[in-house]
């Protein structure tokens, strides 16, 4: 997996299924996903987001939403796509594997900008 604390800026694309949520609730999600993204140095040039009854197993979005992002990532030269809720570990190997870079989710978005902000005060 792709450690975003080591680039500049990185170009991410934020992806979000939306299940079992309140609209109003899933965009102040994807809009926090954002700051968290900035803050963690990236530059969002994208979004993707799909409303489903479940998650897919494989891919927590659907073929045609990956295939979207595909393009997307095509499109915009992304270097990483952020997932706004939990992945599998094989599901983030099977986009990762679809999208050809790196891809994690939201917690370990958080924890990275904790590791950048530990070691920046350790020096």
């Amino acid at each position: 997996m792709q450690d975003i604390k080591q680039r500049d800026i990185e170009h991410v694309i934020l992806v979000g299924c939306q299940v079992n949520r309140e609209d109003e609730e899933f965009d102040q999600s994807i809009a926090e996903l954002e700051r968290l993204a900035k803050t963690a140095k990236g530059k969002v040039v994208g979004t993707i987001t799909q409303k489903r009854e479940k998650v897919e197993p494989s891919t927590y979005v659907g073929k045609g939403k990956v295939q979207e992002l595909v393009h997307l990532i095509e499109e915009t030269e992304a270097d990483l796509v952020i997932f706004n809720d939990e992945l599998q570990a094989s599901q983030m190997r099977n986009l990762h594997a679809e999208c050809g870079i790196a891809v994690i989710d939201r917690t370990q978005l958080i924890l990275d900008i904790f590791a950048s902000r530990a070691k920046s005060r350790e020096g």
